[in-house]
């Protein structure tokens, strides 16, 4: 393998091989082979060519399609304050719910991961304000979008077996021996209900994502901006 075709796989290493990758690699690895070729001819050495061609690229990632610059940072910080927007009002919802055990375990959970999210947001502010750094990345718009769709189809699935499962537990034997469907009073109603309904609140992971996916365009910046 010549060092260029080398250099240029290098380059496309944290890409999936695609058409439009592959094209791409080929046509890098054809002009940087003419750029040294033609050194050469001017009489410059091989080794000084080939390093002089290397250096004429050095990333492909303005070239990938769907190839977005965004400023990470400022991404972040926004990413933070909407998920902690998202926790908040999920706990909210199930304050209600706090007197039976199943809601009271849960809303534990989500005022800990208030917490913790909440601390992570002040410490990358506080970090940002005073380095005053914002660093620049490249992310794949067509990518992302696959996970976002993949995410919905992934919570829907989860809760059509949520509900099956809650079905099967609570009125499974009845529904089989054909007898009729008794609730014994209203805390046992409240209980089958929240098990009907909490998984309905994982809803914020794919709220979330969706916010991410709009936030990659609010962040986008040119290409003279990158560190």
């Amino acid at each position: 393998m010549s060092e260029l075709k080398s250099y240029v796989d290098n380059l496309f290493k944290k890409y999936e091989k695609s058409n439009q990758v592959n094209e791409l690699r080929e046509e890098i690895l054809i002009n940087l082979e003419a750029k040294k070729e033609d050194l050469i001819k001017q009489g410059v050495d091989e080794k000084i060519a080939i390093e002089q061609s290397k250096k004429s690229i050095i990333s492909v990632d303005n070239l990938i399609e769907g190839n977005k610059l965004v400023a990470i940072d400022k991404l972040k910080i926004e990413c933070l304050q909407w998920s902690l927007i998202y926790l908040i009002v999920t706990w909210i919802i199930t304050i209600p719910i706090g007197i039976f055990n199943t809601g009271f375990v849960i809303s534990f959970l989500l005022i800990a991961s208030i917490v913790i999210i909440g601390i992570t947001y002040i410490m990358t502010l506080k970090r940002g304000r005073i380095l005053h750094i914002s660093k620049n990345r490249y992310v794949n718009y067509f990518v992302l979008k696959k996970v976002k769709n993949l995410i919905w189809i992934l919570w829907l699935l989860f809760i059509v077996l949520s509900i099956l499962t809650t079905t099967a537990v609570y009125f499974g034997s009845n529904m089989w021996f054909s007898r009729p469907i008794k609730i014994d009073g209203p805390y046992a109603f409240g209980l089958i209900l929240i098990r009907y309904l909490m998984p309905f609140l994982t809803v914020i992971i794919p709220l979330f994502y969706n916010k991410f996916f709009i936030l990659i365009n609010k962040y986008e910046v040119g290409e003279k901006n990158e560190d």
